[in-house]
């Protein structure tokens, strides 16, 4: 990826010498005063980039990614999209290290080139767990493969069996939007069996699949808007079960928009010291199906 126009200013060939000249300058014994020279406001373009160390990349994604960095026209906006890139990379699990290289174009030309050295990111993970309380007990394995299509993409699987929960499974794909980890679409399916019986008489049997827009802010506050269809059946009730669980016995169909709005502060996730989570959230349902409701 290069382009080949000219811009107004010093080259990077000029720019060097002047820091050169400037050390040279400073280095002198009879030197009264410390020489410094800013470049950060000189005018300048990135003419070609190149990446190594990344096994999985897409050309597509990639052009969308260095958009802004193209576009920076002084030496100070072209450091600061190059980071900006690099970060996104890593939040996105694509690399796990970058090390950015700035030099004169190899060919003499104008503006600079710029180089990523990268520490290839993991293509997948497998976590297990076990969950313990006073009357439950769950057992979960997860699956998840990083960038599989070289954008950025997750595919996450969870498998969970437990004593109330008899068996759950989840499965979900995420993609970045326009290269960015802040901003993604979600497709997620899910089912549950549930083992209400020693509380209620029944079996309950859930499946759902929704599709959803999530859009962070680096202030912690979080947007997400989602559609939804839920099937359920309540099932196998047992003697004990109440004249209205057993009227709403049977299959329904819940089909819903809800918007969740989220605040977070905390400075851990685990165990908190200080911050606050708050969380608004808004659902109404009705659009199909025989489920009809609204609530916040």
């Amino acid at each position: 990826m290069a382009t080949d126009s000219a811009v107004d200013g010093l080259s990077a060939r000029g720019i060097f010498d002047e820091a050169q000249q400037a050390a040279a300058r400073h280095s002198r014994p009879t030197q009264a005063a410390s020489a410094v020279v800013d470049i950060s406001k000189h005018s300048i373009s990135i003419n070609r980039f190149s990446i190594s160390g990344v096994s999985r990349i897409r050309h597509g994604f990639l052009s969308t990614l260095l958009e802004p960095m193209f576009a920076a026209q002084t030496v100070e906006r072209a450091v600061a999209e190059s980071r900006e890139a690099a970060g996104k990379l890593q939040a996105l699990g694509i690399v796990k290290g970058v090390h950015i290289e700035l030099d004169q174009p190899q060919n003499g030309g104008e503006g600079i080139d710029v180089h990523f050295s990268c520490l290839d990111g993991s293509r997948y993970a497998i976590r297990t767990g076990v969950n313990v309380g006073d009357d439950e007990g769950t057992a979960s394995v997860t699956g998840q493969l990083n960038n599989i299509w070289g954008g950025g993409e997750l595919l996450e699987a969870n498998y969970s069996r437990g004593s109330k929960t008899q068996a759950a499974f989840q499965g979900l794909l995420s993609v970045p939007v326009n290269a960015d980890p802040q901003r993604q679409l979600r497709l997620c399916a899910s089912q549950a069996a549930m083992d209400n019986r020693p509380y209620s008489a029944h079996d309950e049997i859930r499946r759902t699949l929704s599709t959803a827009y999530r859009a962070s802010g680096f202030n912690g506050t979080t947007h997400e808007l989602q559609y939804l269809m839920s099937w359920r059946d309540i099932c196998n009730l047992g003697l004990g079960a109440s004249p209205t669980l057993r009227g709403e016995a049977g299959h329904s169909l819940k089909s819903a928009i809800a918007y969740t709005l989220a605040h977070d502060d905390r400075d851990s996730h685990t165990v908190p010291i200080r911050g606050s989570l708050v969380k608004l959230s808004t659902e109404l349902a009705g659009l199909l199906g025989d489920v009809r409701f609204a609530k916040t």
